[in-house]
């Protein structure tokens, strides 16, 4: 055992990566990293009973393990209903933009700086949330960036001007939609 626990294999970034966050450590881990969380309209501190409510519909409420054996581990949290109950926690928490502003929360903050390019932005998202992107997944959120979509459906290109608040709070959040659905987002 003492061969093996000093052996570099034991510390390497393969062994220590790929264990797949659960519903609780995915939800509180994306709200402390980006400081995005639903909030209560009325009192605009954090919303507890939607983090609640929406991590009973995950099946991993803290303190109430479905069973003796506690909660399921690994890729049994992959499940393609687990997927889209995690968009869902994500899209409730970045949704509420009113609520957010009321209570302090500027998008801004997510951003590497005021000023920062569409580029920037993507670096820094996703080295907040621990993402190493391919030049194709790069390419396509800067695409997003670089785009408006209209109500109609249709889209015009119209680059990402930090200035512009529309653009800060529509398309910073939805790329923070975007990065929170990638793969490797959902693995430690």
């Amino acid at each position: 055992l003492k061969r093996l626990f000093q052996s570099t294999a034991f510390f390497s970034d393969r062994a220590q990566a790929g264990l797949v966050k659960g519903p609780l450590e995915f939800a509180v881990g994306f709200m402390r990293t980006t400081g995005v969380h639903p909030v209560h309209g009325e009192r605009l501190t954090i919303d507890l009973s939607a983090i609640r409510w929406r991590l009973e519909g995950m099946g991993h409420v803290p303190t109430r393990p479905p069973s003796v054996s506690g909660w399921p581990e690994g890729e049994l949290w992959l499940s393609a209903q687990a997927m889209v109950d995690r968009a869902n926690f994500v899209r409730d928490a970045i949704i509420d933009r009113t609520d957010q502003l009321a209570a302090g929360f500027d998008p801004r903050t997510l951003m590497p700086s005021p000023a920062a390019t569409a580029d920037q932005v993507i670096d820094g998202l996703a080295a907040r949330l621990g993402l190493e992107p391919t030049d194709e997944e790069r390419a396509a959120w800067r695409l997003y960036l670089d785009t408006r979509r209209k109500w109609d459906g249709t889209e015009e290109a119209d680059p990402f001007d930090p200035a512009n608040d529309e653009h800060v709070e529509e398309r910073v959040r939805g790329l923070l939609y975007i990065l929170a659905q990638q793969p490797e987002y959902m693995i430690r």
